[in-house]
């Protein structure tokens, strides 16, 4: 004779609050789904349970938002996207553990043009626990993809437990010694 599990569908409202304090609440209706499921289906064939790790206190995440144009030319590729960011943090010695999303994007340059261009965002959950550390990081990436792949600007968004805390726009200061690590057109990351 089989186990049964079951779950309720149906929980009652859901509040997302904002950082500014706004909030958002949706309520679901209709009546309660019971939904039962035998055992041996919800485990999978093998039987096993999922092996479920704790990677900390979580909540710190970032995402960053590199454009794959130089102007109004494309010119990179979501791969030298990805290789660029996994070496770069490899020889900090930093986790690359990232998830990479293809995506089109609209940015007004600084003499405002309007280009639509092919663009990558890039997830990172935080290594550490601290603030602080993990903007450092994401800062310090944010900087290295902005002079690799020439662009005017990378934008880095910093969360917490999903909340944007922070909205950061990294754009090149004053003359940076480091600017000569550019790829060429065509080259790989």
């Amino acid at each position: 004779m089989s186990t049964c599990h079951y779950c309720i569908a149906h929980h009652g409202p859901a509040i997302h609050k904002f950082a500014d304090g706004r909030e958002r609440r949706w309520e679901p209706m209709g009546p309660i789904v019971v939904i039962f499921m035998p055992e041996e289906r919800r485990r999978g064939r093998r039987g096993a349970e999922d092996n479920v790790q704790n990677w900390g206190k979580g909540g710190l995440s970032g995402r960053l938002f590199v454009g794959l144009n130089v102007g109004p030319k494309p010119t990179y590729d979501i791969e030298q996207v990805v290789r660029a960011t996994r070496d770069f943090q490899i020889e900090r010695g930093k986790s690359p553990n990232a998830s990479f999303i293809a995506q089109k994007g609209i940015y007004t340059s600084p003499n405002q043009s309007v280009v639509t261009e092919d663009s990558v965002q890039i997830i990172v959950f935080a290594s550490t626990d601290d603030k602080d550390a993990f903007r450092g990081e994401l800062l310090a990436l944010a900087k290295h993809l902005r002079r690799l792949f020439r662009q005017e600007a990378v934008i880095v968004e910093l969360q917490e437990r999903g909340i944007t805390q922070q909205l950061l726009n990294v754009t090149a200061g004053r003359p940076d010694p480091d600017e000569h690590e550019q790829l060429a057109e065509g080259d790989s990351a």
